[in-house]
């Protein structure tokens, strides 16, 4: 049942419009295809960090095996601790969850002033629930800067996870986490 068209051209833009999805762009020139699935089967940087930091939170994260980059460092589950510590020796590098920090300063203050439960399993729910509120934000860096960008990001961070925290809190006061079986 072939079609008559009065042109190769509305046959090229009948046989697009009919085709199957292919993840092709057939705009782009071939070598520019390649290069763009590549790019969208490797994922970026923030995606591998939002799944690494999900899979230590306790939610599970796709496992993908990518190249070794000692810039970062991701370690494994299954690594030993020990080559863990002399790889970060080595590099000089640090993996900080700017979240946490921040949490840790302000919890303990936001729930003294909202005069809630404070017992450690409240503690532990309402950070597990901030950290779901807030995206995530970790920074690697060396020893010797480490005080100054981490100062500089928990500046930046503060407002967004202060907020939540109050979100939180605040169900927290309405009905006390300690009471639900975790």
């Amino acid at each position: 049942m072939a079609e008559e068209y009065k042109s190769s051209k509305t046959r090229q833009v009948m046989n697009l419009i009919n085709a199957k999805p292919s993840g092709v762009n057939p705009f782009l020139p071939p070598a520019e295809q390649e290069r763009e699935k590549r790019s969208l089967a490797e994922g970026t940087v923030e995606d591998k960090l939002r799944n690494y930091t999900q899979s230590k939170r306790g939610t599970s994260a796709p496992k993908s095996h990518t190249k070794h980059n000692p810039m970062l460092h991701i370690p494994e589950d299954d690594e030993p601790q020990q080559t863990v510590k002399s790889v970060t020796r080595h590099t000089g590098q640090i993996t900080i969850d700017i979240n946490r920090i921040i949490i840790d300063e302000i919890l303990d203050d936001a729930l003294r002033r909202f005069n809630t439960c404070h017992c450690e399993k409240c503690k532990r729910i309402i950070s597990e629930k901030v950290l779901d509120l807030v995206p995530v934000k970790i920074v690697t860096v060396t020893q010797d800067e480490e005080r100054s960008v981490v100062d500089g990001y928990c500046s930046y961070a503060r407002k967004d996870i202060y907020s939540a925290i109050v979100k939180v809190v605040l169900e927290n006061k309405r009905r006390p986490f300690h009471n639900e079986r975790v």
